[in-house]
């Protein structure tokens, strides 16, 4: 997205915080509308091989990088790791997808429900931006921090 919002938020934050740490960073933009991503994303991974930790911006995004990572013969977290953002599971009760920054949904939708009813009795201080707490949720595609090298 060209427009300022709260996943390239996201992405600032997670390169600030790594190129801090001495690590480098290699993005792959892709502008929306999103066409053949599939094809970007082998294409990126083909020009930059020795890629070994991928955070990408949300789950589904992580995904679509693990498929492309498997036509290459390719597993996480044996051959690299990959984290995405959002907590997605098949249910409540299930493991996660992938390993993953998790997002507080109840916590978000009181929040949204608070700020609907602030706007239906048209309070004059509504929050544009709710900020939030995440974690880390592992799901299998990151190694425990005893087996990093």
């Amino acid at each position: 997205n060209i427009h300022e919002n709260e996943t390239k938020q996201r992405e600032l934050g997670f390169c600030e915080k790594l190129m801090s740490m001495g690590h480098s960073v290699l993005k792959l933009d892709m502008s929306e509308p999103l066409v053949e991503p599939e094809k970007q994303i082998e294409k990126f991974l083909l020009e930059h091989s020795t890629i070994d930790g991928i955070f990408a911006i949300n789950d589904f995004m992580a995904i679509k990088v693990m498929k492309v990572m498997e036509k290459f013969g390719k597993k996480a977290p044996q051959d690299y790791q990959i984290i995405g953002f959002d907590g997605l599971r098949n249910a409540a009760d299930q493991t996660y997808l992938l390993s993953t920054i998790a997002q507080p949904l109840d916590k978000i939708a009181q929040a949204s429900v608070k700020l609907l009813l602030q706007l239906i009795s048209k309070e004059k201080a509504v929050l544009s931006r709710v900020l939030l707490p995440v974690y880390f949720a592992e799901g299998g595609t990151t190694k425990k921090n005893t087996e990093i090298t």
